[in-house]
């Protein structure tokens, strides 16, 4: 019988290991390599299809020049094939592009310059496939599409491999455009991972093996442990469960924290009549309660005796005060405690009612992040008791300390404690009402605070209870808000500017010049993209500092390498009278970073980086503010400050906080008497002494509306009597040009 449990336990153990290993090798082999192998040639016909739209793209920059006038076709197919020719990408950089007709007639090959200028109508490869034929029906029917065929392995000529290729017609001039990959290399990385996988799957395995052999036999002794202990452990249980039972006193027996028995005294005490279970001990303890506390302690307590008093549930709901006598046991080498039950109810109803009453209120309000509090009702409201929320919103490190201090004292204002006393008296109580308070530690906060009053038989106040909350960084968090909305809202009157006042000049660079020649223009002017142009200034491309580095760097490219080499020949340009959040939605649409402006004659005139665009947007009253500070004259001022109705009226309509908008008027105020201040100065000549200009009344205080007049004032440095009339003559003049 032994035998047979225990070989049923191994089983249970290594069948299912055996078929999770079955289970991954397959799947590796049957799904996840021919998966791979299908991802891998997917991924290397989309490569192909991608770069061969890139070259083709450069025969349609070139023909737009054409069709504007600026190259005839001539110059503008050979300057295609030029740069063309020279594209080159993959590993060592000998993937390449060529150019045929639709005779066919090749026009460039990099590699076998023998062919160009060659019709290959009759062209086979050593399978007889007439493959620049095949092209040609290809791109005729469909536009584009992929050719397999043997060719040439790169520049070797004495080694022909299978090829996949993608073709695209240009149908304009009507050239074929083309680049492939060579299927052995394709074969070779998939024949790498799978070896690969295979070597790692083999490995796996074994290991687990392993693993699984050394588990199998510490299971297998630890089963026959578990065996001998088990009849040791029923031996004890029968002599301790014989004990409890001859007891006449309810008693419940606990091995290592779990149930073991129970008499029936205990049964008829708490109104069972099957034997407990941990469920029913959960309910009989009140699990949230501070008797299922000291229950879940007593069961801790193997090594030492005690008494607790509990109130139990019984199982027809009724409550049942007992004393419950802790007492700590062994049984072969596993901690027990025995509890032992003894009926209380009458002589502790009422104490441990209010008892548990209070303890509930304490548990609540201990563990509160809302100060509970209650003072008493002389002047200064001295603290008779307080939860730690209370004494930590005050400022105090311990609640102790909270009952040497008045909550008086702790008012920034003193009229705000004795108005509070006030409202208490005569209407008994406040609700939420919000004070600034300075905390013990002398930091400031801002709380809401509710109280009550608790009367007397005799209808006087004995006692105030209240709740008091921390609500600074709400407060803060709503300033924050409205602030917030005051500059989200002004921001629309910026982003309607034009792109031409922020646009910088493009840098230029020809299309043969280095590529470290390029990387030092920008690095001189600080910019992160230059322009690529032909030798006859046309623009051809565009290479940003992400192209240096990501491409030049990293490929590890010659020095002399050319810039047209690693250029991008997209080239994203808006009119230079495009309005900012325009220039944005482009940037955003084709996930570029930099984008070009171009004049009514088509020219390329400026540029301007998304990270410049994405900065504007921070921006919005502050235009204005600008605007003003860089006024040159009045007549400047004036035409900023025209603006400023119109953006209260906005700021109004979407209801900004009204102190917020005269916060704003009065900012601007400040500004433009400063500017006003700085011209009367320039045109008096400098103050004869030091001065200061008061601004009074509700600009002083920063609650200035649009429509209203204005106190000024100007304070200056005493001076000698001779001096005086002339001193003050000069301020008189400097307040009336103000």
């Amino acid at each position: 019988m032994k035998r047979r449990r225990r070989k049923s336990f191994s089983l249970k153990i290594i069948l299912p290991t055996m078929l999770a290993i079955v289970l991954f090798v397959t799947s590796m082999f049957v799904i996840i390599i021919p998966l791979m192998k299908g991802e891998l040639m997917e991924d290397k016909r989309a490569l192909i299809r991608e770069l061969t739209n890139s070259a083709w793209s450069i025969l349609e920059n070139q023909y737009t020049k054409e069709e504007k006038g600026l190259l005839s076709r001539q110059e503008a197919q050979k300057s295609a094939i030029e740069i063309i020719q020279g594209l080159r990408y993959g590993v060592k950089r000998r993937s390449y592009f060529w150019i045929t007709d639709t005779t066919p007639t090749m026009l460039m090959h990099p590699y076998r310059e023998d062919l160009n200028g060659v019709n290959l109508s009759n062209y086979t490869d050593s399978r007889n496939k007439k493959l620049f034929r095949e092209m040609v029906e290809i791109v005729q029917k469909d536009g584009d599409g992929f050719v397999d065929y043997l060719w040439q392995w790169n520049d070797d000529q004495t080694r022909t491999v299978p090829k996949l290729s993608y073709v695209k017609i240009f149908s304009p001039w009507g050239w074929i455009i083309g680049t492939g990959i060579y299927l052995d290399d394709t074969k070779e990385e998939i024949s790498t991972i799978s070896s690969t996988i295979f070597k790692m799957s083999s490995a796996i395995t074994f290991l687990i093996v392993l693993l699984l052999f050394q588990i199998n036999m510490e299971s297998l002794q630890i089963e026959r442990k578990r065996e001998q202990a088990e009849k040791e452990r029923e031996k004890s249980e029968k002599k301790l469960r014989a004990l409890v039972e001859a007891s006449t006193e309810g008693v419940l027996m606990f091995i290592e924290g779990k149930l073991a028995y129970n008499n029936k005294p205990v049964l008829d005490m708490l109104g069972y009549a099957e034997d407990l279970s941990e469920t029913n001990l959960k309910t009989i303890f009140r699990e949230d309660t501070k008797d299922y506390q000291l229950y879940t302690d007593a069961l801790k307590s193997h090594n030492r005796s005690h008494d607790f008093e509990a109130s139990l549930l019984t199982a027809h709901g009724t409550s049942l005060n007992v004393h419950i006598s802790v007492t700590g046991t062994t049984l072969e080498d596993r901690n027990g405690v025995i509890l032992t039950l003894k009926d209380i109810s009458k002589n502790k109803k009422i104490e441990n009612e209010l008892g548990r009453s209070r303890q509930r209120y304490q548990s609540l309000t201990n563990n509160l992040h809302i100060g509970v509090f209650c003072i008493d009702a002389s002047k200064k409201g001295n603290f008779i008791e307080a939860n730690p929320a209370t004494a930590e919103i005050f400022g105090f490190q311990e609640r102790k300390q909270l009952f040497n201090t008045p909550i008086s004292l702790l008012f920034t204002d003193l009229l705000d404690w004795e108005n509070l006393k006030a409202q208490l008296k005569e209407r008994g109580f406040v609700e939420k009402s919000i004070f600034p308070l300075r905390k013990h530690d002398g930091s400031n906060t801002t709380i809401s605070i509710s109280m009550g009053a608790a009367l007397n038989d005799e209808g006087e106040i004995k006692y105030f209870e209240g709740i008091i909350e921390d609500i600074t960084e709400t407060v803060k968090s709503e300033q924050e808000r409205e602030n917030l909305i005051v500059e989200l809202q002004t921001s629309l009157l910026f982003i309607n500017q034009p792109i031409k006042e922020f646009a910088r000049p493009p840098l230029t660079c020809k299309m043969n010049s280095p590529i470290p020649d390029a990387a030092e223009i920008m690095k001189k002017h600080q910019q992160s993209a230059i322009l690529i142009q032909t030798e006859t200034g046309d623009d051809l491309g565009v290479i940003t500092d992400f192209d240096i580095s990501h491409r030049f760097v990293v490929e590890k490219m010659a020095p002399e390498t050319q810039v047209h080499q690693i250029m991008s020949s997209s080239i994203y340009s808006v009119p230079d009278d495009a309005l900012l959040f325009e220039a944005t939605r482009i940037t955003q649409e084709k996930s570029i970073r930099h984008l070009f402006t171009h004049g009514t004659d088509g020219r390329i005139n400026g540029i301007i980086d998304n990270r410049d665009l994405l900065n504007f947007h921070q921006y919005s009253s502050s235009l204005l503010i600008r605007e003003i500070d860089t006024a040159q004259s009045v007549k400047n001022i004036i035409k900023a400050h025209d603006r400023l109705p119109r953006m209260i009226k906005t700021l109004i309509n979407s209801g900004a906080k009204s102190e917020n908008i005269t916060k704003l008027i009065s900012k601007v105020s400040d500004l433009i008497t400063e500017k006003i201040i700085t011209f009367a100065i320039e045109e008096l000549g400098p103050p004869p002494v030091d001065f200061s200009f008061m601004a009074l009344g509700s600009e002083g205080r920063a609650e200035q509306t649009l429509a209203t007049d204005q106190d000024n004032a100007i304070i200056y440095e005493d001076v000698e009597e001779d001096k005086k009339e002339e001193t003050q003559a000069y301020f008189i003049s400097l307040g009336n040009q103000v």
